[in-house]
């Protein structure tokens, strides 16, 4: 199988003309050009020999490369090229995706994240803090020691049996999951009951009076010092408790192959 790797460029000009009238007002006439024009065509030329092949040839497979930035994260004008190609040369996948939304970005409208922890997101024009970026120009980073990453395909055009993960040679990171399974379980948590401070009470005095300590009502209002404030509220600890039922998401993990490091 034979892949051909191009860059297509969009090129926007603009021309701009200034008139100066006697009442020195600046009239702006630019005009804004959108040319639709290939510049060195005969570097295209392999690219098209390569369509026709897959017309003939119903294996072979072409990778587009474009190049560029918000309007290729949105997947604006690569989704309209896609499809377009897409439907006269065969449908060969959906590609390279990111988890955009992860990062706090917009990202391609046909496919859905969803993770079960919170990111840190560097761009590759933001200055550098030791986080690697891949491909897509962004950078992920979690300090969860355990954590998943959901994507769903919304467009069933791309529904897909292989997936390729990019990491670093020879170090899978990752593992890949097609199913998973809700556990629930039961817990048995003590109850609170909710508390006003009224003018001139302190932390001493709410202890004693519901049978506590100032170290528990520190603990589990989450407060540094002793100072406290009257109209604000603190959770008191009761002697009662009560059942929760805590869910948890597991995995089950496909067999991988790790060729060059593309596992």
């Amino acid at each position: 199988m034979m892949n051909v790797r191009i860059t297509l460029i969009f090129v926007f000009l603009v021309s701009s003309s200034f008139a100066q009238v006697q009442d020195s007002v600046i009239v702006d006439t630019s005009k804004v050009l959108m040319l639709n024009t290939i510049f060195n065509v005969t570097a295209m030329s392999k690219f098209y020999d390569k369509l026709s092949e897959t017309q003939l040839i119903s294996r072979e497979k072409i990778n587009v490369v474009h190049i560029g930035d918000s309007h290729i994260q949105a997947d604006l004008f690569t989704a309209k090229t896609r499809s377009e190609l897409q439907m006269v040369f065969g449908n060969g996948g959906r590609g390279f995706v990111f988890p955009h939304s992860l990062a706090k970005t917009n990202g391609s409208s046909d496919m859905r994240f969803a993770s079960n922890t919170s990111w840190k997101s560097l761009r590759n024009v933001s200055s550098q803090s030791g986080m690697e970026v891949g491909l897509s120009g962004i950078a992920l980073e979690s300090n969860a020691d355990d954590f998943a990453i959901e994507m769903l395909v919304k467009n069933p055009d791309y529904r897909f049996n292989t997936i390729k993960i990019v990491t670093p040679p020879d170090f899978p990171s990752l593992n890949i999951s097609t199913n998973k399974i809700k556990i629930s379980s039961e817990i048995v948590v003590p109850t609170t009951t909710i508390h006003r401070i009224k003018k001139g009470e302190a932390l001493s005095i709410i202890a004693q009076k519901y049978g506590t300590t100032i170290a528990e009502l520190k603990r589990l209002n989450k407060l540094k010092s002793n100072a406290i404030r009257a109209g604000k509220v603190l959770n008191i600890p009761s002697q009662n408790s009560e059942t929760k039922i805590i869910e948890n998401i597991k995995y089950d993990p496909l067999q991988m192959q790790s060729i060059n490091g593309i596992s």
